[in-house]
């Protein structure tokens, strides 16, 4: 096998003898190393990792003339060597490595047997695991010297196809013949080669000013507030320019809407805040507009303001007032509710939270109103400041009562 080691890596070998010589590599404890040694084979050398130990499988004791007395009953046949007759075809790099391998074991069976001379048969491998050793296949014929110009080698028999055994081990069922102490263990460390991959594409270079965002959403402007009207006893409007078409929204600082407009044809908006607040909480504002869906970012805050509110002067905060019967039916479940506030401006009245629809002109003195027909249980009345010319409302006064 020694001499196809160099056609094997030129790739010379035909397929039929390409796997033959792979099937017996994958069988054989030393042609692993020396086709790895030959051409850095880095599949061979991961097939050759647990197979690596050079001599003490080729040098063992069961090997050596006159050790047959030593070796139990199993031991395996020896293997015949036979003359590289195609030695003259093998590279030189098959060669030297051949020669190593020659010269090594001759010196290591001097150091054992203490004589020098032509190496004798090496012991094989197993060619049953299964089968009793209590008889060998009679050796194949000596080892020839080989001509000058080429070292010596070893052929194992299984590369001839009418020798190859029906089932062939890859390891030995049992470990080879015992190992002198003295010789030496050789392990073969397989490099790695790694290698470098193809460097990453880093694409095309980038403007610093370029935010690569061409094909998101587009940007919409937040609005502009030209105009904020806070007068003391209203809610505030708000007025400026937009995206003609925008839809324009007012929000307290909560999220919640207070107003919203669409702007005209050049722009322009105005939102009065007309949501029901109670008295006492301050209003802060907040604008955006929204063009083909896109909403702008917010243009404010605005405030906090915080409106004048009427006062309620009868029922009370938390009573329980008289009923009577004032609208002729008999029944009593009215209630005369009195308020005053700024004299001049105009409140709006709320029972149970629902607009009684009217406007009432507060004067100098309190103004007397009814309700009428009033359930027993929790209710409420509120009234607020209002000037329906101009959308403007104010902050609701609210006071809870419970009839009886």
């Amino acid at each position: 096998m020694a001499e196809r080691v160099g056609a094997y890596h030129r790739g010379a070998l035909s397929d039929r003898v390409r796997r033959r010589f792979e099937t017996h590599v994958d069988g054989c404890a030393d042609c692993p190393v020396l086709v790895a040694e030959v051409g850095d084979d880095a599949d061979i050398l991961v097939r050759a990792r647990l197979r690596a130990v050079l001599w003490p499988a080729v040098l063992g004791a069961a090997a050596l003339p006159g050790a047959g007395a030593g070796i139990a009953a199993g031991a395996p046949p020896a293997r015949g060597v036979r003359r590289l007759g195609r030695g003259r075809r093998a590279s030189a790099a098959a060669a030297a490595a051949a020669l190593v391998l020659a010269v090594g074991g001759v010196a290591a069976l001097a150091a054992l047997t203490g004589r020098s001379g032509d190496p004798a048969p090496v012991a094989a491998e197993p060619a049953d695991p299964a089968a009793g050793a209590t008889t060998a296949d009679p050796p194949a014929s000596p080892v020839e010297r080989a001509e000058p110009d080429l070292p010596p080698a070893v052929e194992d028999a299984a590369d001839d196809p009418e020798h190859v055994p029906a089932d062939v081990p890859r390891r030995p069922s049992a470990p080879p013949g015992p190992v002198d102490a003295a010789a030496p263990l050789v392990l073969v460390d397989d490099p790695v080669v790694v290698e470098p991959g193809a460097p990453a594409d880093p694409g095309p270079p980038v403007d610093p000013g370029d935010d690569g965002d061409d094909d998101g959403d587009p940007v919409v402007a937040p609005p502009v507030v030209t105009d904020v009207l806070a007068e003391p006893h209203h809610l505030p409007a708000l007025s400026g320019t937009a995206t003609p078409g925008a839809e324009v929204r007012v929000r307290f600082a909560d999220g919640a809407l207070a107003g919203w407009v669409t702007a005209d044809e050049s722009g322009a908006w105005r939102v009065a805040v007309v949501a029901d607040v109670v008295a006492g909480d301050p209003v802060g504002l907040a604008v955006t507009q929204t063009v083909d869906g896109v909403t702008s970012a917010v243009a404010g805050p605005f405030g906090p303001f915080t409106p004048e509110v009427p006062v309620v002067l009868f029922p009370l905060e938390g009573s329980t007032p008289t009923l009577v019967a004032l609208d002729g039916d008999g029944r009593a479940d009215d209630l005369e509710v009195r308020f005053q506030g700024e004299p001049g401006l105009l409140v709006q009245a709320a029972v149970d939270g629902v607009s009684t629809g009217r406007t009432h002109e507060l004067g100098t003195a309190p103004l007397v109103r009814v309700v009428h027909d009033l359930a027993p249980g929790p209710h409420t009345f509120a009234v607020r400041y209002a000037d329906p010319a101009r959308g403007l409302v104010g902050a609701w006064a609210v006071v809870a009562f419970t009839v009886g």
